[in-house]
């Protein structure tokens, strides 16, 4: 620390801190693309490697989400489709039943009454008239 010190106070100035930053840190590229060590190059690759990873589970396991999801919809579609074909019949049983009920001879017409007969002839008759009691 003594070589960046000029005053010998143990007070850097500006200037002797510009030189102590510029000995101790390395510079800081600006570069898209700076330069990796082997060791910082490893540790990425790891990294990478790691994500991945993850992201290939987190993959399979929405694929296995979707297939169940998939059998799931297709399970409640054949539900439906038999719910709606028996309400159908339903339908049709249920406004079998509302009709009137008719036998099969009831739905024929009725036969015909036979034709009536003249009005009876009454003959009158005068009888004798009778005491009066």
């Amino acid at each position: 620390m003594a070589e960046f010190d000029s005053s010998g106070e143990g007070i850097l100035t500006y200037a002797d801190f510009n030189r102590l930053q510029q000995h101790v840190l390395k510079p800081v590229s600006t570069s898209p693309t700076p330069e990796l060590t082997s060791r910082e190059s490893d540790e990425r690759a790891w990294q990478l490697a790691a994500v991945e990873e993850a992201t290939a589970a987190t993959r399979a396991r929405l694929d296995e989400l979707e297939r169940k999801q998939d059998e799931r919809l297709g399970a409640i579609e054949e539900l439906l489709l038999a719910i709606s074909d028996r309400l159908e019949i339903g339908a049709d049983l249920a406004s079998a039943a509302a009709a009137p009920r008719r036998s099969p001879a009831a739905a024929a017409p009725p036969p015909a009454a036979p034709p009536a007969p003249p009005p009876a002839q009454i003959e009158v008759t005068a009888r004798p008239a009778s005491p009066r009691r």
